[in-house]
């Protein structure tokens, strides 16, 4: 349905021109950071397990990885494959920005700022968890505003990102508590009985996140990540 409607292939002509200038400025980069999730995927296609548990809260881009060196498409099938996913997140943010302003042209210019921004991006362009985990923030963010009612199919896709988003980069599991208040102020009163063991699991989340990911991270003090 998204590319039989002109205004969803502008959205995809808008992202191919962005991404051809910050490649022609920027190119592809799979240093540095890169080669730590490199590493973590040959790992696991030779284990079939991850070295560290803290790389459970990087799955998404290891695996995404792991899949391209088996497929042998190698690292560029990667990043490509990371790229895909951001521009089907620019799409579903541009049906959701459509809904909010009721109009073309302000969703447009959303658009055009974020992929005009180059410092946000261009992360589409590394091998890093930060484009993975912003693409499907945007997908969170486009789900809240597509919000009509309060069923089984909004709830689980809800916590579905949510999960994704975790497994993405670890400060993800911040996410849980104001997706968890939207939810709250769209309950019945009985369902937020209910509503409040949820909660109680979530900080049992957030407390297993955070011990995992700060007793685990020789190479990166997780204060600076949260500051």
């Amino acid at each position: 349905r998204f590319f039989s409607n002109r205004d969803y292939l502008m959205v995809v002509a808008m992202w191919m021109v962005a991404e051809l200038l910050l490649f022609g400025k920027f190119g592809f980069y799979f240093q540095m950071e890169a080669e730590k999730y490199i590493s973590e995927a040959n790992f696991v296609l030779q284990n079939q397990h991850l070295s560290q548990g803290r790389y459970l809260f990087y799955l998404s881009t290891i695996l995404i990885i792991a899949l391209s060196i088996s497929m042998k498409i190698g690292l560029y099938g990667a990043v490509l494959i990371i790229m895909i996913i951001n521009l089907a997140g620019y799409l579903y943010f541009f049906k959701a920005l459509k809904k909010v302003f009721n109009s073309r042209l302000p969703a447009f210019l959303v658009i055009l700022f974020l992929l005009s921004f180059w410092p946000y991006q261009t992360w589409s362009l590394f091998l890093y968890t930060e484009c993975l985990f912003y693409s499907v923030v945007m997908f969170l963010f486009s789900r809240l505003l597509l919000f009509e009612k309060m069923d089984l199919k909004f709830v689980g896709s809800t916590f579905l990102i949510l999960a994704l988003i975790i497994i993405s980069r670890p400060l993800g599991i911040l996410f849980v508590f104001p997706v968890l208040f939207f939810l709250y102020f769209h309950l019945t009163r009985r369902q937020k009985i209910f509503f409040f063991g949820v909660v109680i699991l979530a900080f049992f989340l957030l407390a297993w996140v955070v011990q995992v990911v700060f007793t685990t991270t020789p190479d990166w003090n997780m204060q600076r990540a949260f500051l």
